[in-house]
């Protein structure tokens, strides 16, 4: 995930000196069990998109 924002905003990384040491914190974070990042990241983002009773749209064009 990373990786892809990198590709996505490499022109815009380019002027940020400090993009290694702050994606060594956002990967320690994730990974580390004593701050639990991998649990807040998938509870507050990704289980809300398939938690509920949603009505699911489809549209063709």
């Amino acid at each position: 995930m990373i990786t892809l924002f990198e590709l996505t905003f490499a022109a815009l990384i380019e002027c940020i000196p400090f993009w290694s040491y702050a994606k060594l914190i956002i990967t320690c974070w994730l990974v580390t069990p004593q701050f639990s990042g991998a649990a807040y990241v998938y509870q507050h983002y990704i289980r809300p998109f398939y938690v509920g009773n949603r009505p699911i749209r489809v549209c063709f064009v």
